[in-house]
């Protein structure tokens, strides 16, 4: 649906963080009529590297949901210095080689209203399937532990039907100083909803003043942490 379901998150991001914000935005896995091949992870990561040039950004907080966090992988295995911290939420890239996040994307039945009315207008569109049987490479948008050279956050949907939930968390928690938040009884993409979308926001409000060394600014004082 590209940006469109974010929008609410966005603007709360802006209302809190009191910082400049980049959205990046994906038409070629969204529901478009044409949108263009997708770019390579090179072309991809220089991309996202020109534009944060182009605008003072030495490193940001990159945040990526689901999908996102494919492209979130590729910055963190190419261009690790731009980021400053990062928030993970609903990652498909820990762990990818488990099988659960294909088979629950591109094959499962769906068994309840809401799940057909997904398959049919998302699983089913055409660049989307097309975008997933013929771009989408596992061993490329992997990320391990150890990749996590940054402050990192991962949010995690108790629920989610994609993401083997509980694998992450035990690897993440095993191998990483990454902070884990677990949002109870949510399906994936539910923190855009309450009970838990302000929880996610003071997330990655937490992980912007973490990263302020990486990025090059001032340390946010004590004020600034009590009011972002």
């Amino acid at each position: 649906l590209g940006p469109l379901p974010y929008i609410g998150f966005i603007d709360e991001l802006l209302e809190q963080a009191e910082a400049p914000l980049m959205v990046l935005e994906l038409p070629f896995v969204a529901q478009r009529l044409t949108a263009g091949r997708p770019p390579s992870q090179d072309a991809c990561v220089d991309a996202i590297a020109r534009a944060m040039e182009e605008q003072g950004m030495r490193a940001a907080t990159f945040v990526g949901h689901s999908l996102g966090s494919v492209y979130l992988s590729w910055v963190a295995q190419l261009r690790p210095q731009l980021i400053a911290s990062a928030v993970f939420v609903d990652p498909i890239v820990f762990l990818l080689h488990h099988h659960k996040v294909a088979h629950a994307f591109l094959y499962e039945e769906p068994t309840s209203s809401l799940a057909a009315v997904e398959n049919f207008f998302v699983k089913s569109e055409q660049r989307i399937v097309q975008y997933f049987h013929q771009n989408f490479f596992w061993y490329q948008n992997r990320l391990a532990a150890e990749q996590l050279a940054f402050p990192t956050a991962v949010v995690l949907s108790q629920a989610d039907s994609i993401v083997p939930v509980q694998s992450v968390h035990a690897y993440l928690t095993a191998s990483s100083r990454s902070r884990l938040l677990l949002l109870p009884r949510a399906k994936h993409g539910e923190f855009l909803l309450p009970p838990w979308h302000d929880a996610v926001v003071d997330v990655v409000a937490d992980a912007q003043r973490s990263g302020w060394r990486r990025a090059g600014v001032p340390r946010p004082s004590r004020w600034a942490q009590r009011t972002l």
